[in-house]
């Protein structure tokens, strides 16, 4: 077995362990990731629907927005918080990095 990065299970997931990690912090919660437990939790995240992820997007969009039509930024890593792969799917989403 090589080493834990060069694992295509691990480079796949890890995007998603980013999702639960960065969704546990924005609300306060204190997760126990370990080596038998990783996996499952980042699986729990790649198979968001695309319509849960529209909807954590408004969720999201609403609470950054200061009022209706106003700007709202969104940071490049911010697409862990819709359980996306990667910035090209949050873009995909319809947003605009700043």
């Amino acid at each position: 077995m090589g080493t834990l990065k060069s694992e295509p299970d691990f480079v796949r997931l890890v995007p998603y362990l980013s999702a639960h990690l960065r969704q546990a912090s924005e609300s306060g919660e204190i997760v126990d990731v370990r080596h038998d437990n990783w996996e499952a939790i980042a699986d729990a995240h790649a198979h968001t629907s695309v319509s849960r992820k529209l909807e954590v997007l408004l969720r999201l969009v609403a609470t950054r927005s200061p009022s209706v039509g106003k700007p709202v930024s969104l940071d490049p890593d911010d697409f862990v918080l819709l359980d996306a792969a990667d910035g090209g799917e949050m873009n995909y989403l319809g947003l605009t990095q700043k």
